[in-house]
């Protein structure tokens, strides 16, 4: 998701896997919105994938976990087409996921060395 997250809901009951969905509340150019995702894909620590099922921006998202010498690597791969409102941002599709996935993965590495 593009933009800042509000809220997560898991929409299923039980344990996560392929089929679950979620409801995901955020906000992005001062407009806020709810998007709906399906779980497609989940091979625990291999790889995880999903997709909207509504809102303002169709898209899939895929990440697949890779140990390697160095740790691991984190690959992502996301394709959406913007709708309404936010075809008219476009151009900030292309800028702000890559910041703000540099800014979560800064996150995630020292929420992990704060661990050792």
């Amino acid at each position: 998701m593009v933009g800042t997250r509000l809220d997560v809901r898991k929409e299923t009951v039980g344990p996560l896997g392929e089929g679950d969905r979620f409801t995901v509340v955020g906000t992005f150019l001062g407009r806020r919105f709810e998007l709906s995702y399906e779980l497609t894909g989940y091979e625990p620590p291999r790889r995880y994938t999903h997709r909207s099922t509504g809102g303002p921006i169709p898209n899939q998202w895929g990440y697949t976990f890779e140990e390697v010498s160095e740790g691991t690597r984190l690959r992502r791969v996301a394709e959406g087409e913007p709708c309404g409102f936010f075809r008219v941002a476009e151009s900030l599709f292309e800028r702000v996921p890559k910041r703000q996935f540099r800014a979560e993965l800064e996150t995630v590495k020292d929420l992990l060395e704060a661990r050792q």
